[in-house]
């Protein structure tokens, strides 16, 4: 089935439906080409539903058109200790910031500025995850995170990827068999997993990912990004505390973010938070992102709105009052 995906094009909808719309069945043929350069964009798509003044809003928001991406406003304070966190990674230091604050303040939008600013600047490995609320798998903080680094272990040459494995590889591909795929240097006399109880398992498998996170981080500072941590479970919280626990901690900044209003039901929060206040761990700090002032908002609001006219000063007036601070509902 992969293969024939990778040569044949789908039939299309109206074929095999003759009811299906003409241009909808052509929309989902784009869609689906193999070649995602010729997949349709953002507003293609809106254009191609009929939603004009959305795709013309997207158009002039949007990178394709050179324009700048909106400036971040009134987070200046966390944007600097964001900043002064990954100066001390680059310095060859280990951190972890977490950050916290109800659903639509800005939190994801905060560390993407981060994580825009270092792809930019540093030759930096940045892996990125998310934890979701209806999945139910073995350390499931760490799931998608893991996949990111399976791709890119996937982009480096095969004899480079050998010399970053560690050496008892086993217990590791046990805990998250994407790794299985790829090879150690050590072509035998693993320690075996025929007798290992889980407990033993699973150190052994932290001990192996630590010794893979920090011979990547020799090379290059690296980033690990998890949203949506409430959503984790316990498991995953511990297995991150320990990666970041000294000695010999990879070279790491640490990054979460959580929504507030799910905190005290979360497992996986108040495991790091045990583990944050055992102190045994790197600095650690927990940002607040809270609500815009009126002003703040109303800047924001301008500033999506482009042209300062006097009509859209008024508007922005309006939004201001009526976003109550959220960010997402001035957007």
């Amino acid at each position: 089935m992969m293969i024939e995906k990778q040569k044949s094009d789908p039939v299309a909808a109206h074929v095999l439906v003759p009811s299906v719309p003409r241009p909808l069945s052509d929309l989902c043929a784009r869609l689906l080409d193999r070649d995602p350069k010729r997949r349709p964009t953002a507003a293609e798509i809106l254009d191609g539903i009929g939603a004009d003044d959305l795709a013309i809003r997207i158009r002039s928001a949007s990178a394709e058109t050179g324009t700048e991406s909106v400036a971040l406003v009134g987070r200046e304070s966390q944007q600097d200790r964001l900043r002064q966190a990954w100066a001390n990674v680059r310095n060859g230091n280990a951190r972890s910031v977490f950050v916290r604050g109800e659903s639509g303040m800005g939190k994801s939008v905060l560390i993407e500025d981060l994580l825009a600013g270092i792809r930019k600047k540093d030759d930096a490995v940045i892996l990125e995850g998310r934890c979701y609320s209806q999945e139910s798998v073995p350390f499931k903080g760490l799931d998608s995170l893991i996949d990111s680094l399976a791709i890119y272990l996937s982009s480096l040459q095969a004899p480079v990827v050998s010399t970053l494995m560690p050496d008892d590889s086993l217990p590791l591909t046990r805990l998250f068999p994407v790794l299985g795929q790829f090879r150690t240097r050590k072509k035998s006399g693993q320690p075996s997993l025929s007798n290992a109880d889980q407990q033993e398992v699973r150190q052994r498998a932290l001990t192996a990912l630590r010794e893979l996170l920090t011979r990547i981080s020799d090379h290059r500072p690296l980033v690990l990004y998890i949203d949506d941590l409430q959503w984790g479970d316990k498991d995953s919280a511990d297995l991150l505390a320990d990666l970041v626990r000294p000695p010999n901690s990879p070279r790491v900044l640490l990054l979460g973010a959580y929504r507030t209003e799910n905190a005290g039901t979360s497992e996986c929060i108040r495991a790091l938070d045990e583990a944050c206040s055992k102190g045994d761990l790197p600095p650690h700090e927990e940002l607040i992102v809270d609500r815009l002032s009126e002003d703040e908002s109303r800047r924001l609001a301008l500033d999506l709105l482009g042209e300062r006219s006097e009509a859209n000063r008024n508007f922005a007036d309006r939004i201001a009052r009526e976003s109550s601070g959220w960010p997402f509902f001035v957007w």
